[in-house]
């Protein structure tokens, strides 16, 4: 497994662009969701059914995660929190379903959002970035505009070059189409680039298919 570095430590020598996560990597993700996920319960409770609790609506949520995941992995779509929503409501025969979800997604995603904080080394990092006039390409699995949104949330959009995400490549990391994505966009070779992620399995391993040099990098509560 490889270890956990620091931004600080990452070595930019002869380095022309940065291929960049960025769910628990520039900030964390964890507790966005809690915060996220809490207070749709609690919109739930007062609203629809005040006899569900905590526990039970948020394992029911990762259950339908889980199975539209699973049901529509390498596809974009795959992370829909509304795909997920919705799927919880139709087993609830809620009427109206689809509208209930629409309304659901984005209340999770607008108090998710607004809870975001960027890591105080990674926004150096970025800074280092942009003096050395390194390029930053995002790569992320997530649907397009929700990383936008996050983007523009921690303020950040004006440090980035380009961004690829599952939804457009159409595969989800570790797959090495998202990273030749990203480095045909920098239009640099492997061997140009680094590559900065939290999970291993995905960003790490995904990118020594191709070669690219990485750094794990984990922001956690």
């Amino acid at each position: 497994m490889e270890p956990i570095t620091k931004f600080s430590d990452i070595n930019l020598t002869n380095i022309k662009g940065v291929l960049l996560d960025l769910d628990d990597t520039l900030y964390c993700y964890e507790s966005c969701h809690e915060i996220a996920i809490n207070y749709c319960h609690q919109h739930y409770k007062n609203n629809i059914d005040n006899k569900i609790s905590s526990a039970d609506f948020k394992n029911f949520y990762k259950q339908k995660r889980n199975s539209i995941v699973e049901k529509l992995y390498f596809n974009g779509s795959c992370r829909s929190r509304f795909f997920a929503f919705q799927a919880m409501f139709e087993e609830l025969d809620i009427a109206n379903n689809f509208d209930l979800a629409k309304d659901y997604d984005e209340m999770y995603w607008n108090i998710f959002i607004n809870n975001m904080n960027l890591d105080k080394e990674a926004f150096l990092f970025l800074q280092k970035c942009q003096n050395l006039k390194v390029n930053i390409c995002i790569v992320t699995d997530m649907t397009s505009i929700i990383q936008v949104r996050k983007l523009q949330k921690l303020n950040i959009a004006k440090y980035i070059k380009y961004l690829v995400t599952s939804e457009e490549v159409g595969v989800e990391k570790p797959n090495h189409k998202i990273f030749q994505t990203a480095l045909n966009k920098l239009k640099l070779s492997a061997k140009e680039v680094v590559m900065i992620g939290d999970n291993e399995e995905k960003d790490i391993k995904g990118a020594k298919l191709l070669n690219i040099k990485s750094y794990k990098i984990s922001i956690k509560p």
